[in-house]
């Protein structure tokens, strides 16, 4: 099989794991949250924004698309690596937009605080604004460090058992 057809089959069974992945955050969500989907998609959007998410679904596809290439059998040890190390980049390049917005968040929170007078009439609007940031800071740690420290560990432990699997077979020739 040529590499490119291995790629493509790689990304195809990466894609069916993200979407899959999703579905399933959806459902338990709308369990949850008694929430329909269209009140969840809002709701998201609303807290998380549409640059975090399509950041966040980049980095998970990179690292299932990683952990999909470090499982094929057919593929060397050194290039099982290569896809371990960039697995590793990519649950760290989650952590690192996670926080990112976090601190993102925050400043916007204060920002908003320094750039409006506080008086009795606009409270609210500035408690309204402040919470939305806020929210927003502290969701994505939520969401984004778990999604990180598993992705960390999917690829460690898989890394790990490849080369013990390695190993055998090198003892069993």
């Amino acid at each position: 099989m040529s590499q490119s057809v291995s790629l493509v089959l790689a990304g195809n069974r990466s894609l069916a794991y993200l979407l899959g992945f999703a579905v399933l955050t959806a459902a338990f969500g709308g369990a949850y949250s008694g929430l329909g989907i269209n009140e969840m998609r809002d709701w998201v959007l609303q807290v998380f924004g549409l640059t975090f998410i399509g950041f966040l679904t980049a980095l998970v596809f990179v690292l299932i698309f990683s952990w999909v290439r470090m499982r094929d059998k057919l593929i060397p040890s050194s290039e099982r690596l290569l896809w371990t190390v960039t697995g590793q980049h990519a649950a760290g390049g989650i952590s690192t937009l996670a926080l990112t917005y976090t601190l993102l968040g925050i400043s916007l929170g204060i920002s908003t605080l320094a750039e409006q007078q506080l008086t009795p009439d606009t409270v609210q609007q500035i408690i309204k604004d402040l919470t939305r940031h806020f929210s927003m800071a502290f969701m994505t740690t939520v969401v984004g460090l778990p999604i990180a420290a598993s992705g960390h560990a999917l690829i460690s432990i898989t890394a790990r058992q490849m080369d013990i699997r390695t190993n055998s077979a090198r003892l069993e020739e």
